[in-house]
This record gives C-alpha cells, structure tokens and sequence, in this order.
C-alpha cells in the first residue's frame, strides 16, 4: 500500500475565487473502481489555496501507485466542472520520520 499525495492549485489564480470543494474527498471515493484500488482518500486544506489530496492506493509499486493516483483526480475532475479548475503540481509519495511518539514504531534503545 501506498500514500500518494497530489498537490492541487487552481488554474489561472483566481478562477472560481475559492478553496477546494468540501465534498472532494467524497466525489474521488464515487468515482473510484475496483481497479483503482483505492483504499482511503483524505483531503487536506491547511492552505486552502494550495490543497494536498492523499490517496492510500493497492499497488506493486510507487510509479503505479502515482499513476493510479492521478488517473482518478483526472476521472473526477472530469465529471465534476467545480474540479476542472484546478490542477496537479506536483505527486509524490511523503517520507516519515519516525518518532518516540508512535506506539507502533519499535525501539532500538
């Protein structure tokens, strides 16, 4: 399983004068096929400007996992005329760092 996140930006700056829909996590899940194989979508808003879509994707490996990712913005974008606007800058896998503060993380103390 993979974390993909899509960073969005909207078009033209501007077009649409607004943050991410509140439902967007919801249209990529409804859009979403067996295939795809999506596990989880979340959408986070911290700048609502420059919005980061992650999607937990089934995949053999990260390039499929990015492609898969972006194949299912694009397929809901296209059916929703609130989504057109805006587009991906950049997908990538997030790297985490593990700290003390993660219970299920083993101690090599």
């Amino acid at each position: 399983m993979y974390l993909i996140h899509l960073a969005l930006e909207p078009c033209g700056r501007g077009v649409g004068g607004g943050s991410l829909p509140t439902d967007t996590g919801s249209a990529i899940a409804a859009c979403a096929g067996e295939a795809d194989a999506l596990e989880h979508v979340t959408v986070h808003r911290d700048d609502p400007t420059r919005p980061v879509v992650g999607f937990f994707l089934r995949a053999a490996c990260l390039a499929e996992a990015e492609a898969a990712a972006e194949r299912l913005w694009r397929r809901t974008a296209a059916c929703r005329p609130d989504l057109r606007t805006w587009h991906v800058t950049c997908s990538e896998s997030p790297l985490f760092v593990p700290d003390t503060g993660w219970p299920w993380w083993p101690r090599t103390e």
